[in-house]
């Protein structure tokens, strides 16, 4: 009897999972995008490789570098009236790495130029013209390597293996971007689109090797994918409807003069704010869809209505700290920039709309509205994804004829659940998550204990 009764408990009824269709639609999104995303970058792919710079602007010069070493310092005697303030010309005799010694006249603006200093040195040719001796910049690669290594060790140590395909998430990443994202737009391509492009290839690869392939993830990598889709279409309104141009930067400016081709520099200001809106968005969609997982492990009986409040709860307190952590990483770019003008003479709304300042505004406020669309769009397709298994709402009313999921400790009847799961008193009992997530686990297809 205690068998056939526990073949007809409804609890277990109630709890057998049932198929979600939601789950199925999130999916075929989740290939469509992919597959997509690969056709992109197979027709976007510079195949041929990025045009050669048109250097016939150029004199023709030849260029060589050698590593070397500080071996004395002296000021020069007469200092240049045009010198920044803070800077004193100077003589640098420098050995070089192969033996020879060279003297270099150059401008030590830093107080960098220090006995013993290790330095890189440049050698530039012209024809018709005598060589010249530059020192361009200083050695990194070692304390460079030390860190990089440091870094690694952390992610490993703390993550674990997740941490080892954290970072091969990172490398494949770099690639994207290097090996096709830069190329690409030196090819011609629209920056924009590439940048749409190089952006969701990056989230598809990312995160399933970080965080592996489940519901939550597949949640989180096309909430992602529509997220990043709003935050192209916020920035081109924004970028036309302020009047943007992309010339503000002198990297751009360089950028232009070396290559010697027409780059769309609107594009390439936009491009600049996808890809950067990229990295804090996977961080907000992976958590609130990890927080419905979570939510549903931890109470298994809480409808897909309940956990997304309950998610979105938390995304809002993750939104707040989001945001401002936005707008302190593009503050903490333009501090020299906000500097230059905390001194200058013109008045705060002309500073405010002048180019320089404006793109970092529009680039924060675009980011941020792209982070705010995303919670509850994620949270919203993790919570339709669920496995289904939460019971039939009207079951937990009191019903004499379906009985509560978790009965009183009082009743006559075999609880549905094991005693360990039930902790207090009276009229009051409470459902320990652990113990009912493995009873749970242990159900086979049919919704029986097998161990009764």
């Amino acid at each position: 009897m205690a068998r056939t009764t526990a073949r007809h408990d409804p609890v277990p009824h109630h709890r057998r999972p049932r198929r979600n269709r939601w789950a199925g639609i999130v999916q075929a999104a989740f290939w469509l995008i992919a597959v997509a995303t690969v056709v992109g970058v197979l027709v976007l792919f510079p195949w041929g490789g990025p045009p050669e710079a048109d250097q016939a602007g150029f004199a023709q010069t030849s260029e060589e570098r050698f590593a070397g070493r500080i071996v004395g310092v002296e000021e020069s005697p007469v200092q240049d009236d045009f010198l920044l303030p803070g800077s004193v010309a100077v003589t640098v005799d420098v050995v070089l790495d192969d033996g020879r010694q060279v003297t270099v006249e150059t401008v030590d603006e830093a107080g960098i130029f220090d006995l013993g200093r290790r330095v890189e040195v440049s050698q530039v040719a012209a024809t018709g013209t005598p060589e010249i001796w530059a020192i361009v910049d200083l050695p990194r690669g070692v304390p460079l390597l030390g860190l990089s290594a440091v870094f690694v060790l952390a992610v490993v140590a703390l993550g674990r293996f997740q941490g080892v395909r954290a970072l091969v998430g990172l490398v494949l990443s770099a690639l994207l971007i290097v090996a096709f994202l830069v190329p690409a737009v030196l090819n011609g391509s629209s920056p924009t689109v590439l940048a749409l492009v190089t952006a969701t290839a990056v989230m598809l690869v990312t995160l399933p090797l970080s965080h592996g392939f489940d519901r939550p993830v597949v949640a989180a990598a096309v909430g992602t994918a529509l997220a990043l889709a709003l935050t192209v279409g916020l920035a081109v309104v924004a970028v036309e409807l302020t009047g943007l141009t992309g010339l503000a930067s002198e990297d751009v400016q360089l950028v232009r003069f070396s290559t010697g081709q027409s780059i769309d520099l609107r594009g390439l200001l936009l491009a600049g704010m996808i890809v950067g809106t990229l990295g804090v968005l996977d961080d907000v969609t992976v958590s609130q869809a990890s927080t419905v997982a979570a939510l549903r492990r931890a109470n298994p009986t809480l409808s897909a209505g309940r956990v997304f409040g309950e998610a979105l709860a938390v995304g809002r307190d993750h939104i707040a700290a989001t945001v401002n952590t936005l707008f302190l990483a593009y503050a903490g770019a333009a501090l020299p920039l906000l500097i230059l003008f905390s001194v200058g003479d013109a008045p705060l709304g002309e500073t405010l709309t002048s180019e320089l300042v404006a793109q970092e505004i529009v680039r924060t406020l675009v980011g941020s509205i792209g982070l705010i669309a995303a919670v509850p769009l994620v949270t919203g397709l993790a919570a339709l994804t669920l496995d289904g298994s939460e019971p039939d709402h009207g079951h937990a009313h009191g019903d004499a004829s379906a009985p509560p999921p978790v009965p009183e400790p009082s009743s006559p009847e075999p609880p549905a659940v094991p005693p360990a799961e039930v902790a207090g008193t009276g009229s009051e009992a409470v459902l320990d998550p652990d113990a009912s997530l493995r009873r749970l686990f242990r159900l086979d297809d049919d919704g029986e204990d097998p161990t009764e």
